[in-house]
């Protein structure tokens, strides 16, 4: 049976997320020595959940650095693209590798977005 999964800000080929980003004990905030050890293990963990004909939308800011759009063939799944702040860079680049990219998508009344909704807009939405 087909899956869906959702996620956001896997942020490939961004080195400030091993190297800089920190959280509160000063501990990285991602435990990797370098940006391809980073997006190796994501592929690896992807692939282990996400298998070939399930579909999985990416809520945005998939890839920081155009170099490592590559890592997105490897990837299983339908793709699909909900465009963040950091993908409007690249987006000629990225729509091979999604079947579609939108601002936003909604469903059962979940809005899914990659910028945040005030609440008094959500009515709208239904």
């Amino acid at each position: 049976m087909r899956k869906t999964f959702y996620i956001s800000d896997t942020h490939f080929g961004h080195t400030n997320c091993w190297e800089k980003f920190k959280d509160a004990e000063g501990n990285p905030m991602r435990p990797f020595t370098s940006t391809e050890e980073m997006d190796e293990t994501m592929v690896e963990r992807w692939n282990s959940v996400v298998g070939p004909e399930d579909r999985v939308f990416h809520l945005g800011d998939v890839v920081m650095n155009k170099r490592y759009i590559p890592v997105l063939e490897r990837l299983n799944g339908d793709k699909h693209l909900i465009i963040g702040n950091h993908d409007i860079h690249h987006l000629d680049k990225l729509s091979p590798h999604f079947t579609t990219m939108t601002a936003m998508r909604i469903v059962k009344g979940i809005v899914f977005t990659h910028f945040p909704v005030h609440p008094s807009q959500l009515p709208r939405f239904g």
